[in-house]
């Protein structure tokens, strides 16, 4: 279960390739976030992040607001028993890969993704965002290609290991303007986005203080019940998601 009913009738957590898109700034990495926290609590699942855009220090900030409900700085903010609190469930459910100051292949992602498999059982792997990958020897091949066998090799380790990969992927030359909903054939890069995940999400910013979870795809009807969407409310201040209840339209968003 992913935490909440109504994304569970959309989808739930199986061994496989998970594609997470949208426009920029609209939640994907936050909604990433959240599931990785809701698996924590209630399954004593373990994740190991290659997120390129957060340093590990920033990354457990952003993730002990979502555990304790509180801020980390300002009011209202976390008190030191709910920081220590935090820190260890951190410590002990959550590892990060650094690639702050150096580029990675897809290959060293999936090896250091192994070390963690065989040294803490982890059964989560989040690669965030796609971009930052490096991809050598790549000379005479097509984009496309390159894509597809990444993914190729992202799927079958996922197989061989049995864990779940949340790969987060941004659109090609998103329109601000065009409020389409992001789908597989969107995706920068290939058309196996589509082909080779088992779940294709899109994360899409709403009126007020909703998110949109669009499921655009559910291998086999395995993975999920239907295609569809479900709306969720999210709190800026500490990264939670919950069930929909709106507000009116004034919300500061910040992801």
């Amino acid at each position: 279960s992913t935490g909440l009913k109504s994304v569970d009738e959309l989808f739930t957590i199986k061994t496989g390739l998970y594609v997470l898109s949208g426009h920029p700034s609209e939640g994907k990495s936050a909604f990433v976030d959240w599931l990785v926290y809701s698996l924590a609590k209630d399954y004593g699942i373990k994740t190991c992040y290659c997120s390129f855009e957060n340093s590990p220090s920033l990354h457990s900030i952003k993730l002990s607001q979502i555990i304790t409900s509180k801020k980390f700085w300002g009011d209202n903010r976390m008190t030191q028993e709910e920081k220590d609190y935090a820190e260890s469930l951190i410590s002990e459910h959550i590892l990060f890969q650094d690639f702050q100051s150096e580029g990675a292949t897809i290959d060293d992602i999936l090896e250091r993704f192994e070390q963690s498999i065989m040294r803490q059982g982890t059964r989560i792997c989040v690669i965030d965002p796609y971009n930052f990958i490096r991809t050598d020897n790549i000379k005479g091949k097509l984009m496309t290609d390159v894509v597809s066998d990444l993914l190729s090799k992202v799927q079958n380790f996922c197989r061989k290991n049995d864990v779940t990969c949340l790969f987060i992927v941004h659109p090609s030359k998103p329109k601000m303007d065009n409020r389409k909903t992001i789908v597989g054939l969107d995706i920068s890069g290939s058309y196996a986005w589509f082909a080779k995940s088992d779940v294709g999400i899109t994360i899409a910013r709403e009126d007020g203080n909703g998110v949109g979870v669009h499921v655009w795809k559910a291998r086999h009807g395995i993975y999920g019940h239907k295609m569809g969407a479900t709306s969720l409310t999210f709190d800026p201040d500490t990264g939670r998601y919950s069930e929909y209840s709106p507000i009116e339209d004034n919300f500061d968003w910040e992801f």
